[in-house]
């Protein structure tokens, strides 16, 4: 892998982090590692029908942007208590479809606090059966976006709430939903804060190469930005219809 650059990305609009997301991976040419968060959002797959994944008056109502992301998959609630990580390869097919490639060094620092912690699936993590992590992908040529996030402190009421369930589990309670996430800060000592996580990772991700350096994130078109606020690109109907909300598209067992 070629030298990284870490993009230091303190901004939390959900519209703008999207955009600069698509921005980054078709009009920059460099290999990229960001962190990034958002305020409160529903961010559902490229290819999903969005009113079949989303309490769209219980998002209005709560002030939820939805925002629909490049890559397939399943829907995902973001807020400030999740964490998102980005990594770019500009040569990376070699590792297409392969997400515990890119979700190792997340497990690696959770080892390292003494957190048993598991791929599992398609494309998940989990911490005692119970998921705290959803990845996918995205390709361009022979660039590869891999994308996912990492639940640290979220609202997993708002996340149960506002993400609609599959049909076939429709009738079931919250709370049967909420047992099958996890926030980390429930597995990690109470010395480690998401500032020093954020830290561990970065330095984990892009340790391996011997020159990286941190950027100042770019400025994004306003036409993409546009785009990424439209009516028509977050609730319009997607190509085909793909796994609904991702609080449940994983096995239950691993």
């Amino acid at each position: 892998m070629r030298s990284m650059i870490y993009l230091d990305n303190t901004g939390s609009d959900p519209f703008g982090n999207l955009a600069l997301e698509e921005y980054l991976m078709t009009d920059d040419t460099r290999d990229i590692v960001m962190l990034w968060q958002n305020t409160p959002a529903v961010i559902v797959g490229r290819n999903q029908f969005t009113e079949n994944q989303v309490d769209r008056s219980y998002a209005e109502h709560h002030g939820i942007a939805v925002v629909r992301r490049l890559s397939g998959g399943g829907a995902v609630y973001h807020d400030k208590g999740n964490l998102n990580f980005t990594i770019i390869a500009r040569n990376g097919t070699s590792h297409k479809n392969d997400f515990s490639f890119f979700t190792r060094p997340i497990l690696e620092v959770l080892e390292s606090y003494g957190v048993d912690a598991q791929f599992c699936g398609r494309n998940d993590l989990v911490v005692e059966g119970r998921k705290f992590s959803g990845n996918a992908q995205y390709h361009h040529g022979s660039a590869l976006l891999h994308h996912g996030t990492i639940l640290w402190d979220s609202d997993l009421t708002v996340l149960a709430r506002v993400l609609k369930p599959k049909k076939r589990v429709v009738a079931r309670e919250v709370d049967s939903h909420q047992s099958r996430v996890a926030n980390l800060v429930d597995f990690v000592p109470p010395s480690v804060t998401l500032t020093r996580f954020k830290a561990d990772l970065v330095s984990r991700l892009i340790g391996e190469t011997s020159h990286s350096t941190t950027a100042t994130v770019p400025e994004v078109p306003q036409a993409l930005l546009d785009k990424y606020r439209s009516e028509s690109w977050n609730w319009g109907t997607g190509p085909e219809e793909s796994d609904d909300a991702d609080i449940e598209s994983f096995p239950a067992s691993c």
